[in-house]
């Protein structure tokens, strides 16, 4: 689950070309009392199928889908995804676009502290 604070919701908005749904969160602590209401949850709607499957690595077990041990993304199925999004073999992971990272981490005005971002090979 991805959770922003609403300054990044609006340079998400503006960088991701992908339809998302955000939902407003809002931050109680153990008395009830509201912390912060400027807090979403940021959700990519649909995954996309980006993978190459002839170069990434795949867990199985008995022969059925466990998950990914390698992501390679394949070059000719990423004009078609948004910035941010969730690939179709692995939804429980998120894809962002470099510029939507650079645009969150710009000038380090922001810093997201709930991302952990790696780089995965294409082609």
């Amino acid at each position: 689950m991805l959770i922003f604070h609403r300054d990044a919701k609006v340079i998400i908005e503006q960088v991701n070309n992908g339809p998302t749904e955000f939902l407003p969160l809002s931050i109680y602590n153990y008395r009830k009392k509201l912390l912060s209401s400027d807090y979403f949850i940021v959700n990519p709607l649909g995954s996309y199928m980006c993978l190459d499957r002839k170069k990434s690595e795949f867990h199985l077990e008995r022969g059925v889908f466990c998950g990914i041990k390698t992501m390679i993304l394949d070059p000719k199925r990423l004009d078609k995804v948004p910035d941010l999004f969730r690939p179709r073999k692995d939804p429980s992971n998120y894809i962002a676009s470099k510029k939507l990272l650079d645009a969150l981490f710009k000038g380090g005005e922001l810093k997201p502290t709930n991302i952990v971002a790696r780089k995965i090979k294409i082609g």
